[in-house]
């Protein structure tokens, strides 16, 4: 054994680390069957050894981590160390990939719009930049059946995440998938895993996939494992064996509420300095009326309302006044006009976003054919992603010179 390995049962099984970090992972097992504390013991090995990688957590789950480990906890609120949007993804990859872990937490997002457009900016971000730095990095994702569906149609983020799974590894970047149900999971996924977890199972369809994939003995005696026993298959041993997982030594966050009577412990704080590269100026809010000078009523006055114009006639008689202020029913239309203006501009928005990040995965497929390429020729080191960049706005030149002539 290496030193590097990380010893996740009690009779001493370890797993390489290096193909942990760089390989694509699965670890599945039915509700209070080991499969989080399992994915906690192999997320404790590699922070013992220093390894950086990134958390989806997906119901808030493992902050505990932080007990013994400095990891950032980012996400909608909540114990988070930081609140996050779309607009922080590069920072996030960015520090993730310096060698500070970070637990992406979605729980605290009341929409599931905008997890998901967290979610998706990190993943492709992450990606982009690991086709760049090549570095050994594990991207942890909690319940990857919602994201990679065996049924239904996948969304953008789980188009991303199987491209990381079938390209990520010759760029460093490993994937290790958590799930309740393998049935549930999209076969392309799970064939593709080279190490796989399989704890206590006891639905048909679950079981089916173990006889598949494990055999008909081990589909027979799956579903009376006790907690924390499971069947490890890895491909660098070309064996499946059947092993009791070490428990965290952790914190349980994901404990139920009411169960424990134990107290949240105290936390490993992050460097303020990372905090500090989340900071955002935020405009000042407007004086409502639009009109900095304006100065508030004091109290008990009675505010100024606005007056009419009067003019006086050729034979001394008042003209009809005229209010300097709009009636109720035009401030009501004028509202509406305004609202209207900003939902038309949050789709433009919103849809030049899909249109960036459909381009962006486009050029992350070319590089990356590209790269495969160069990569059996030996020519791995030219700057492929560059090349592309320069080739296309030569190319964007060409076309507006020959347009305007």
């Amino acid at each position: 054994m290496n030193d590097d390995d990380i010893v996740v049962a009690e009779d001493g099984t370890a797993l390489p680390a290096v193909d942990v970090l760089t390989g694509r992972g699965f670890i599945t097992g039915k509700s209070g069957s080991g499969k989080s504390n399992t994915a906690n013991v192999v997320v404790e090995g590699l922070l013992e050894a220093d390894h950086s990688l990134l958390i989806v957590d997906i119901d808030g789950e493992y902050w505990g981590l932080k007990e013994r480990y400095s990891i950032l906890h980012a996400g909608g609120g909540g114990r988070c160390d930081v609140t996050v949007d779309e607009r922080d993804a590069e920072t996030l990859v960015d520090i993730a990939l310096d060698g500070q872990p970070v637990i992406l937490d979605l729980s605290g997002y009341l929409r599931a719009e905008e997890s998901a457009a967290v979610l998706e900016a990190v993943l492709e971000r992450l990606f982009r930049r690991e086709t760049e730095v090549r570095k050994p990095f594990l991207l942890v994702v909690e319940e990857i059946h919602e994201f990679v569906p065996q049924k239904g149609s996948r969304d953008d983020v789980g188009d991303v995440l199987l491209q990381i799974a079938k390209r990520g590894r010759k760029h460093g970047l490993g994937l290790l998938g958590l799930s309740q149900r393998p049935a549930a999971v999209d076969k392309d996924f799970v064939t593709q895993c080279d190490w796989m977890v399989w704890h206590k199972l006891t639905w048909d369809n679950d079981t089916d996939v173990v006889r598949r994939l494990l055999g008909t003995d081990a589909a027979e005696t799956i579903t009376d494992f006790e907690p924390g026993e499971a069947y490890l298959r890895t491909d660098w041993t070309d064996e499946t064996r059947r092993i009791h997982f070490r428990e965290k030594r952790t914190y349980d966050a994901g404990t139920t509420p009411g169960m424990s009577d134990s107290d949240p412990p105290s936390l490993v704080d992050v460097d303020k300095a990372i905090l500090k590269r989340f900071d955002r100026e935020d405009p000042e809010p407007a004086n409502e009326s639009g009109d900095d000078s304006a100065e508030p009523t004091a109290p008990g006055a009675t505010a100024t309302q606005p007056t009419a114009s009067t003019s006086t006639t050729s034979d001394g008689g008042t003209a009809s006044a005229t209010p300097r202020s709009r009636t109720s029913a035009e401030e009501t239309a004028v509202d509406m006009l305004v609202e209207f203006a900003f939902m038309l501009a949050h789709l433009a928005v919103r849809a030049v976003q899909a249109s960036v990040r459909g381009l962006r995965r486009a050029e992350d497929r070319a590089v990356d054919a590209v790269t495969q390429r160069l990569d059996d020729r030996g020519w791995s080191s030219l700057p492929v992603r560059l090349v592309l960049r320069v080739v296309l706005v030569l190319a964007v030149i060409v076309a507006i010179v020959f347009t305007t002539a």
